[in-house]
């Protein structure tokens, strides 16, 4: 468990680092993160628990909330037509990396003082759908914003 963590709050300065600095956007490699990351959730969850339908359910509405938040959080980036490059970036505001920052480090919470008790692994899993669910909605709201920029320009 404690390397399971330590591995998420690796991934999570990665992924702030990343997202602090002003990027191009790629939309063949826009979904690459997001995959690995669901394919890491998934695996996690197949070794934590046995599924049954009100955790297939829990983890439905988890999605959808961080589909939400991930629209939300892809609002608040910057994105901008580059004119000398021909390219088009974004950046997200500190906002924005906090938004999933708190998400994953409150699931780490839950993790550490939880203990094994099965309601709280439940809703530690369920955290981690809402951080795809949210880097999903931040991608495809930054795929549909380079797709407007790009036929504007």
């Amino acid at each position: 468990m404690i390397l399971s963590n330590g591995i998420y709050l690796l991934i999570m300065v990665v992924i702030c680092f990343r997202l602090a600095r002003e990027k191009n956007i790629r939309p063949a490699t826009l979904w690459i993160v997001p995959a690995l990351y669901a394919m890491m959730v998934l695996q996690n969850i197949n070794q934590t628990e046995s599924i049954n339908p009100i955790h297939i359910f829990l983890y439905a509405v988890s999605i959808v909330i961080g589909l939400g938040v991930g629209i939300w959080r892809g609002q608040l980036d910057k994105v901008r037509w580059n004119a000398a490059t021909g390219t088009v970036t974004s950046q997200s505001p500190i906002s924005g990396i906090a938004i999933l920052a708190a998400i994953v480090l409150l699931r780490l919470a839950i993790d550490h003082f939880g203990g094994h008790d099965q309601h709280m692994i439940t809703a530690s899993n369920a955290l981690l759908f809402i951080s795809v669910g949210s880097v999903c909605g931040r991608r495809f709201l930054n795929y549909t914003r380079y797709k407007q920029l790009k036929v504007g320009n």
